[in-house]
């Protein structure tokens, strides 16, 4: 980890604790389902049938911008996984294995980076 990202992690980590929000640090796939972990330690589990949708943004950090996937799922519910979350590229490659028809990582992870910061790119959404 760079410098900065680990002094960003590291006011993060305080700004966490004082508010009492937990953080997700880490993003686990099987293949039924997607495990969270968070700063205070809870767990929670996503079934991959409840995904809805994926999409990729890219965020403006204070230093340095960030990739993120952004899925949204039965719930309803959204959750945002930033690409320095522990995991994260366990689950780029889950996506394609198990979304049929999913745009493979190497065409959306190009277009989020040379795409304006937050524009959503699309990955894979159920069909209705």
């Amino acid at each position: 980890m760079s410098p900065v990202r680990a002094i960003n992690a590291r006011i993060l980590a305080i700004i966490d604790k004082r508010s009492g929000v937990a953080r997700l640090v880490r993003v686990a796939t099987t293949r039924e389902h997607l495990a969270l972990t968070f700063t205070d330690g809870s767990q929670h589990e996503i079934p991959w049938a409840d995904l809805t949708q994926i999409v990729a943004l890219r965020r403006r950090l204070y230093t340095y911008d960030q990739l993120s996937l952004r899925l949204e799922y039965l719930g309803p519910g959204v959750l945002e996984i930033a690409e320095s979350c522990q995991g994260w590229s366990d689950l780029c490659t889950a996506i394609n294995e198990l979304f049929e028809g999913a745009k493979p990582f190497i065409e959306w992870y190009a277009e989020a980076l040379s795409a304006p910061a937050d524009t959503s790119i699309d990955i894979w959404a159920r069909r209705r």
